[in-house]
């Protein structure tokens, strides 16, 4: 079977009307630019502290919001209906992580831009982020089939993600 775009761009789309009417994940993409807004408006010269605002929306956005997506799909019996379609498994896995990925992608982006953060090297923290955004959607993922529901992702998230904003990649501060 061949990889079809126009089958990840339909479930890119029917994803994206899920999350227009989700209030729990709009509120979740909410949750980090908040913090930048708060983070803004401090006069703070440690660059460690600017950083964390962009790991907070790599693991709230790429992480919870993906897990929560394919946790919804599975409680919702739509991703067995998903599996039985003739897109392939990677379609599907391309097509429910490209939502994710954009819109943290977004997330980070205004995050940037509402706590006045300076980035030192484009390229660097382009490909930092690029990794990061694949391993934390990759978790995400793996929380999502993992758990039953919606609700049961944050209780299994729970010991998982404070570690990963803690012991991140971008909390480093390698760029």
């Amino acid at each position: 079977m061949f990889f079809s775009f126009r089958r990840v761009n339909a479930i890119l789309v029917k994803d994206w009307k899920d999350l227009i009417k989700n209030a729990y994940i709009l509120f979740t993409l909410a949750f980090p630019l908040i913090f930048s807004i708060w983070l803004g408006k401090m006069d703070i010269e440690n660059t460690f502290t600017y950083i964390f605002p962009i790991n907070f929306s790599l693991v709230i956005c790429g992480c919870f919001v993906q897990a929560a997506m394919v946790a919804e799909e599975k409680e919702k019996s739509t991703l067995r209906g998903l599996l039985l379609s003739p897109a392939t498994t990677i379609e599907i896995l391309i097509g429910k992580s490209a939502l994710s990925a954009i819109t943290t992608i977004i997330v980070i982006i205004a995050s940037i831009l509402l706590s006045n953060f300076k980035i030192p090297s484009l390229l660097w923290f382009s490909l930092t982020i690029l990794l990061c955004l694949i391993i934390y959607i990759t978790i995400g993922t793996l929380l999502g089939l993992l758990s039953r529901t919606v609700m049961e992702t944050t209780i299994i998230g729970m010991p998982v993600l404070p570690s990963t904003v803690r012991y991140g990649f971008c909390s480093q501060g390698s760029y």
